[in-house]
């Protein structure tokens, strides 16, 4: 068997064995015997991965059966679907799993096509509850895991599998980049975080502007200002405008204060340069461009206006634009 062929797509469902329990289970296999004969079907093994890795760490030569469905005339979708079935029943109720990894598992019930989603209707409700019947799951947790296999990275799908992460702690990061998913997947696995959740905050904390962290640096007898999240959007981006504008007062005196003597930069020349700050603290606070609205893309719509990133008269000024072409 190559590394490819050897275990089928069902079997590879389940969570690997951590490598102290394999260690444990081959030297079991090495004192007492193989117990259990490993599991085939068409040359794949479809239960006793763990088993067949243990043995080849003592280069054993396990036994092996073939597994036969219930008929021979089985149409490819019949054989398919009970060929899951026996795994289920193989592994999910002696492997003790939990509800996020059984729901996560049941997502790989042949009844959802590839390409299917959530919302497809030819999957209806008889798929989804089959599957959740298979691995003694509630129908709202398989809608919930089909959700994070769609919207999250392979990383992440793999770290509820494992147990690493459930499916509500994956659920609140399908908005994040794969990049940040991956990153956040992998602190998880190697424990440097508890949660994906607490994992993403932290890379996003490292990657972000914080003008209160420059305000309190230019400024060091003013303490860092923090936005208050607890306030409406609309007040959360007037501080940040407020933090803006501080900064750039802060700058200009920064300016004043360090900047060298030399012929060249005169009194009028800074204060081209004071004012320059302060003309762009001042565009900060119209518009409060704190960002681009993602619905419209600053276009101007109802939603930017509400939250100050487009002004009235600024999307006046669009839509004029946009009507003359």
């Amino acid at each position: 068997m190559t590394e490819k062929q050897q275990f089928h797509k069902y079997c590879l469902m389940f969570p690997q064995m951590a490598e102290n329990d394999l260690d444990a289970l081959a030297s079991d296999i090495y004192e007492n015997g193989l117990h259990q004969p490993i599991v085939t079907f068409r040359k794949q093994i479809i239960d006793g991965r763990s088993r067949f890795e243990a043995c080849q760490k003592f280069k054993i030569k396990p036994d092996f059966v073939e597994w036969a469905p219930s008929k021979n005339d089985l149409s490819d979708e019949d054989l398919d679907r009970e060929l899951y079935a026996f795994c289920i029943s193989q592994n999910v109720f002696r492997r003790h799993l939990s509800t996020s990894q059984r729901a996560v598992i049941a997502c790989q019930h042949p009844g959802f096509k590839q390409g299917d989603n959530q919302h497809t209707g030819d999957t209806s409700k008889t798929t989804v509850k089959d599957a959740a019947k298979l691995n003694d799951v509630g129908e709202r947790s398989v809608t919930r895991a089909r959700r994070v296999v769609d919207k999250t990275s392979d990383a992440v799908v793999e770290a509820v599998k494992n147990g690493k992460a459930t499916i509500r702690d994956a659920e609140r990061i399908v908005e994040e980049s794969t990049e940040v998913q991956d990153a956040a997947a992998k602190a998880v696995n190697d424990g440097s975080s508890k949660t994906l959740t607490d994992a993403v905050k932290t890379i996003n904390k490292a990657t972000s502007f914080d003008p209160a962290e420059f305000d309190h640096a230019i400024n060091p007898d003013v303490p860092p200002s923090k936005v208050s999240k607890g306030l409406s959007l609309e007040k959360q981006i007037e501080q940040q405008a407020q933090i803006f504008e501080r900064f750039a007062r802060g700058l200009t005196k920064w300016f004043d204060d360090n900047l060298p003597d030399n012929v060249w930069l005169d009194e009028s020349t800074k204060r081209i340069c004071r004012d320059q700050v302060a003309a762009a603290a001042a565009t900060i606070r119209l518009y409060k461009a704190v960002g681009i609205c993602t619905r419209c893309n600053g276009k101007g719509c109802e939603t930017c206006r509400k939250t100050g990133y487009v002004n009235k008269r600024q999307q006046t000024l669009n839509e004029a634009a946009a009507e003359k072409k």
